[in-house]
This record gives structure tokens, C-alpha cells and sequence, in this order.
């Protein structure tokens, strides 16, 4: 998973290198991550418009969400290939749909969900400044095909400076 500054570096969230003045490679890689923060954002504003389950709170086990999300992106991605043109509700409509609890129970999706292999021994704990050999991983990448913020975005910010 990607996450700001906000949250601490783990194993399980990549999150930019703290500070500002960061060496060429640091700084591609917060760059980079913050293209990708936005380019998910903007999929899963696609996501939420499209799905009224995602108009109120998830009623779904935090640990089943990624299942729930996978799938929604799964079912959205199999309509655009199918040329499905989706029903649009507005948000008048979700409010009048009454939700069934008794239909519900306690069911939950499953929270074994993991895009991992580590056990939870093998992580590392979550760090505001420390590394993990994924962020390590990527920067050195970047840094090795000399994939850096481009000029323009450096132009930009810093006439934004003065």
C-alpha cells in the first residue's frame, strides 16, 4: 500500500522519505510515489462514483476491505472490456435503499487477505524515518536508470518558492 507522510514506513505501506533538500534518488522516489498516490486516487474517485456501496461506510471487517476493493475494481475493469455501459444512481437514490441488516448477519468477507508472503515475525515495524528493503529496492531502481523528478516539476516548484 502507498500512504503519505502521515504514516509510519512499514513493510505492508511505502511512504516518502522524510524532509525536504533529499538527494536525487530520495527525491525521485517521493516523486514517483506521490504520481502513483494521485493516479489511485483519481481510479478510486472513478471507483466510488460508480459503486453506491462505497457512498456510505463499509459495513466489512477492516482486514476484508482489500478483498471488497480488489473486487470492485475487477467488476469495473470486466464491464469497460465488455463495453457495459453501467447503470448511474445519484446519491438521492443510495439514501432511500434500506439496508437489510438481518440479510447481513455477521457475515464479513474474509480478513486473510495479503499481497505478502512475510509473517508478521519477519516485518519489520512501522518507522516515520527508518527503510525497508522495498523502498530501498525502488529508489536504488530509479536511481540506477537515472529516473529523477523531471526539470519542469523542479522549474515549477521552484518558482511556486519565490
Amino acid at each position: 500500500m502507498l500512504g503519505d507522510a502521515a504514516y509510519p514506513l512499514s513493510d505492508h505501506l511505502l511512504t516518502p522519505y522524510p524532509g525536504r533538500g533529499l538527494p536525487l534518488d530520495k527525491d525521485a522516489f517521493n516523486f514517483y510515489l506521490s504520481q502513483l498516490r494521485v493516479r489511485i486516487e483519481q481510479a478510486f474517485g472513478i471507483l466510488v462514483g460508480q459503486w453506491g456501496i462505497l457512498w456510505k461506510p463499509l459495513r466489512v471487517q477492516f482486514a476484508g476491505r482489500c478483498d471488497l476493493i480488489t473486487a470492485l475494481f475487477r467488476l469495473h475493469n470486466f464491464l469497460r472490456d465488455e463495453k457495459v455501459t453501467p447503470i448511474h444512481r445519484s446519491e438521492e437514490d443510495a439514501e432511500v435503499v434500506q439496508v437489510r441488516p438481518h440479510l447481513l448477519g455477521d457475515k464479513t468477507l474474509p480478513g486473510t487477505f495479503s499481497t505478502t508472503t512475510k509473517t508478521t515475525k519477519d516485518a519489520q515495524k512501522p518507522t516515520r524515518s527508518g527503510e525497508v528493503s522495498t523502498r530501498k529496492g525502488i529508489t536504488m531502481m530509479l536511481d540506477n536508470k537515472r529516473q529523477y523528478r523531471p526539470k519542469h516539476n523542479l522549474v515549477r516548484n521552484a518558482a511556486r518558492k519565490t
